[in-house]
């Protein structure tokens, strides 16, 4: 990033002091914005274990292992293509039901990977994604048309991983 902006600097030869201060308030949103998922998904994550939501979760997991691999990739998946962000459907998920990954005989390496897998995926199926947003104005495109073009191959992807990991 930092040769990206001396080099930004030498070819716009703009005041040093005015990319100082757009660097860093871009580096202050974008970090408060991934401080802001994360504390939302821990927030949704101890809203769904006081309500007993996890346990009851996590007691139909322990019974079926296809419910706990269709659920690291299901749910991710589908969370973050209505939010548009991966990291608060991972964090959600790897937070509530990835540790108890062995009382339901699945390594939890395994069930992680799926659902950060899952979420990333989803987040690249979305419209509402910030990506997806600016590919489509650099392309004169819809988000929803790009997204419409993205979902199938992500869909599969998941499917896929979730067969191959867990």
């Amino acid at each position: 990033m930092l040769i990206g902006i001396v080099v930004i600097a030498l070819i716009t030869m703009m005041n040093p002091g005015e990319i100082s201060k757009a660097f860093f308030k871009g580096m202050g949103s974008g970090y408060a914005q991934v401080i802001g998922l994360i504390v939302a998904a821990g927030v949704f994550t101890v809203g769904l274990q006081t309500t007993g939501t996890v346990g009851a979760c996590i007691e139909a997991l322990k019974s079926s292992n296809d419910l706990a691999r269709w659920g690291a990739a299901i749910g991710p998946f589908l969370m973050a293509v209505g939010t548009g962000s991966g990291e608060a459907a991972i964090w959600a998920f790897n937070q509530a039901v990835t540790p108890l990954a062995s009382s339901f005989g699945m390594e939890s390496h395994s069930l992680g990977l799926l659902a950060i897998l899952a979420g990333q995926f989803g987040r690249t199926a979305s419209p509402l994604a910030g990506c997806i947003i600016i590919v489509a104005g650099m392309a004169s495109a819809d988000p929803v048309s790009v997204a419409k073009r993205l979902f199938p191959g992500m869909f599969a992807a998941m499917i896929v991983s979730a067969f191959i990991l867990v």
